[in-house]
C-alpha cells in the first residue's frame, strides 16, 4: 500500500492514500481512522459546491463529463446553473486561503522530491471479499436509485411497452446514463420491469383517452340533439359525420353505445322534469281546492269545472289556462282523500263523544234511580206509570233521552229487580235465623 504526502502546508490532518486495487481512501493522522469519502477540508470549491447539490460527475466511455441529478433523475452535458453559482460563492474564500497559506520563499529541492510516505492502515470495509469491481456504480448512488435512473432513461426515450430489448437498447445506447447499471443482466431486469410498469400506464392512458372522448361525444349530442329532435343512431352520425369529435371517435360500437346510452339518459331527464312539472301543478291546484269551501266531500268530479268557474282566482290567473288535465284530476282526486280522511276522523271522533255524553248521561240517571229508591219511591209494587211523573221534570232523565244504549224505562226496572233482589237476600236471612 503507498501513501501520497500531505500537502505542503502541512495544516490538514487528513492525508490521502491508495489501497493496492489503486482505490483512494483518507487517513487522518490524529484519530487513525481512515474513510473512503474526501473529507470536507480537502475538497476543492467545485466539490464543495457539488456537495451541496443533489447534482453528480461521471465520465462517459469515451472520456467525455456528464453530470446526473440524483433527485429528479436529469442527466445533462452541461454544468448545471447551479454548480456554476456554488463554485463562484466558493472560490473567493479559498482563493484567500491559499494565498494565506503559500510560502513566500521557494521550496527545497527536497520538497521537489516526496519522500516515501509510511505506510498507512487500510480503510474498513463492510463487505471484505467483495472486489471494486463489484461495487455499486456510481458509488455514490444505491442500487434502486440506479435502476430507477436506468428506467427514467427509457421513459425519456419513449420506450413502449410492445418494444424489445434490442430496440429499446438501440433507443438508449448512446446516451451516458446507459452504462449505469454494470451489467447487461441488470439492464434487461431493469427493463422488464419497465415495460410492466408501462403495459399498465398505456392501459390507464387508452382508458383515460377513451372517456375523455366519451366525454367530447356526449357535449357535442347535448348540444345538437333535444328530447323532440332524436334520430336513430345511424342518421344521427350521418348527420354529424363532419364533426372532428365523431370522425376520430374510435370504436364504431362503443360509439353507438354511448350515443343509445345519452337517449337514455336524455328521455330519462325528460320524463323526470315532466313528473317534477306535473307535481308542482297538482300542488298549487290543492292548495286552490283548499281555499273553495264550495268543494265539499260530495263533490263529484264532472262538478269540478262548475265549481272553479265561480272562483276569481281560477279566472283571472294565466296560468291556470294552460293547466294538464291530468294534473287536474289527479290533484282533485288527492283533494278528496283529503276531505274523506278529514270527514271520517270527525265522524269517528264524533261518535266517541255521543258514547262519553250517553255513558255520562246514563250513571246520571242511576244516581236519580238510587236516590228515588232510598225514599221509597221505588218498591217492589212501583210500576213505571206510577214512576215517571216523579222524575219527569228531573234534568237527568232529559239528558238521557236521544243517546243510544239503555233508555230511562230500562234502567227503572233494572233497578226494580235489584231492589227485589235485596229485599228477597233480606227475607231469606230473617227465615234463616228464625229455624
Amino acid at each position: 500500500m503507498t501513501a501520497i504526502p500531505p500537502a505542503p502546508n502541512g495544516t490538514s490532518v487528513w492525508q490521502e492514500a491508495r489501497t493496492p486495487e489503486g482505490k483512494v481512501y483518507f487517513y487522518n493522522r490524529l484519530t487513525k481512522k481512515t474513510m473512503w469519502e474526501k473529507p470536507d477540508e480537502l475538497k476543492t470549491p467545485e466539490e464543495r459546491a457539488f456537495a451541496q447539490t443533489a447534482w453528480k460527475e461521471y465520465v462517459a466511455d469515451g472520456g467525455r463529463t456528464y453530470y446526473y441529478n440524483t433527485v429528479t433523475k436529469v442527466t445533462t452535458w452541461e454544468k448545471p446553473k447551479e454548480l456554476v453559482k456554488g463554485m463562484s460563492a466558493q472560490l473567493p474564500s479559498a482563493g484567500l486561503e491559499s494565498s494565506a497559506t503559500t510560502p513566500t520563499s521557494k521550496p527545497t529541492q527536497a520538497a521537489d522530491q516526496p519522500a516515501k510516505a509510511p505506510e498507512l492502515p487500510r480503510p474498513p470495509s463492510t463487505t471484505p471479499q467483495r472486489s471494486e469491481t463489484t461495487l455499486p456504480l456510481p458509488p455514490t448512488l444505491a442500487s434502486t436509485d440506479r435502476e430507477a435512473a436506468f428506467q427514467a432513461l427509457l421513459r425519456e426515450a419513449q420506450v413502449q411497452s410492445d418494444w424489445t430489448w434490442e430496440q429499446a437498447m438501440r433507443a438508449i445506447i448512446s446516451h451516458p446514463r446507459y452504462r449505469i447499471l454494470p451489467s447487461v443482466t441488470e439492464r434487461k431486469e431493469a427493463f422488464r420491469k419497465f415495460q410492466l410498469q408501462r403495459a399498465e400506464e398505456e392501459k390507464a392512458e387508452m382508458r383515460s383517452a377513451a372517456q375523455e372522448q366519451e366525454k367530447q361525444l356526449l357535449e357535442l349530442l347535448g348540444q345538437k340533439f333535444t328530447v323532440n329532435t332524436l334520430l336513430p343512431y345511424r342518421d344521427a352520425m350521418e348527420q354529424m359525420a363532419d364533426e372532428p369529435v365523431v370522425a376520430n371517435f374510435k370504436g364504431t360500437r362503443r360509439r353507438e353505445t354511448v350515443y343509445n346510452e345519452f337517449v337514455h339518459k336524455l328521455r330519462q331527464q325528460y320524463k323526470a322534469s315532466v313528473q317534477t312539472k306535473r307535481k308542482e301543478q297538482v300542488g298549487q291546484l290543492c292548495r286552490l281546492f283548499q281555499t273553495c269551501p264550495d268543494i265539499t266531500v260530495s263533490t263529484r268530479w264532472k262538478d269540478l269545472t262548475q265549481v272553479l268557474e265561480r272562483l276569481p282566482e281560477w279566472t283571472t290567473d294565466t296560468r291556470w289556462r294552460s293547466i294538464d288535465q291530468g294534473a287536474l284530476l289527479d290533484a282533485f282526486e288527492q283533494h278528496m282523500e283529503k276531505l274523506k280522511a278529514e270527514f271520517l276522523d270527525w265522524k269517528h271522533k264524533q261518535v266517541q263523544a255521543d258514547q262519553r255524553a250517553a255513558r255520562k248521561a246514563r250513571d246520571a240517571f242511576r244516581q236519580l234511580l238510587q236516590e228515588q229508591r232510598q225514599i221509597y219511591a221505588i218498591t217492589l209494587e212501583s210500576t213505571w206509570t206510577n214512576f215517571y211523573p216523579g222524575i219527569a221534570s228531573d234534568p237527568r232523565y232529559d239528558q238521557l233521552l236521544g243517546h243510544p244504549g239503555s233508555t230511562p224505562l230500562e234502567l227503572f226496572w233494572d233497578e226494580v229487580e235489584v231492589h227485589h233482589d235485596q229485599i228477597s237476600r233480606y227475607r231469606r236471612r230473617i227465615e234463616d235465623s228464625f229455624e
